[in-house]
């Protein structure tokens, strides 16, 4: 029998796969695309947990337990997008992301596959200064993200290859893993 548990990151990386299905999308949603591919990439391979959720959403015993454990994310990931703690065995699972470019939000679930990313037109964008939610779709391992303003303007944020430095990206990628709500929508 093989072992399914994470041995690395790239044994959860590798199964992502980012891809658009907007056939012409704007210079500033590629833009857009692909700073969320570097943040998500930066934040997958990033150990523990962020300081700055210790004592908030992070107890400080599992905090310390896991503060220098490379593959923390990764099995954060793993868990929310498919509700389990040990790799499929089915060597073709992926996690895509499909990038949409949608001014209906309704229409946006009826086109969403695997990891969506949705990017509003300005004139539909939220203003507010509450991060969207993430929806978790656990029974085909999908994850459907909003890129509204507030997280196009923490796409913005500048980072650092360090990850000690958490961006405000790296706090709201974390706590939507790992308080996942399934299939939302």
């Amino acid at each position: 029998m093989c072992d399914r548990r994470i041995a690395s990151v790239s044994d959860i990386l590798d199964r992502v796969k980012f891809s658009t299905k907007d056939s012409c999308p704007s210079e500033l949603d590629k833009l857009l695309y692909t700073a969320f591919q570097v943040r998500f990439r930066r934040w997958l391979c990033g150990k523990g947990h962020p300081a700055q959720l210790r004592g908030k959403f992070i107890g400080d015993e599992l905090f310390t337990a896991e503060e220098h454990d490379p593959l923390v994310r990764a099995r954060c990931f793993l868990h929310a997008a498919s509700d389990l703690d040990l790799i499929p065995l089915s060597p073709s699972l992926q996690f895509k992301v499909c990038s949409l470019v949608i001014t209906d939000p309704v229409q946006s679930l009826a086109h969403s596959i695997q990891i969506v990313l949705n990017v509003p037109s300005s004139e539909n964008s939220l203003t507010t200064a509450v991060p969207p939610p993430i929806a978790f779709h656990t029974c085909d391992t999908r994850m459907v993200v909003t890129i509204d303003t507030w997280v196009q303007n923490a796409l913005r944020e500048p980072c650092t290859l360090n990850d000690d430095d958490a961006t405000a990206f790296d706090l709201w990628i974390h706590t939507q893993m790992i308080l996942t709500e399934y299939n939302r929508t």
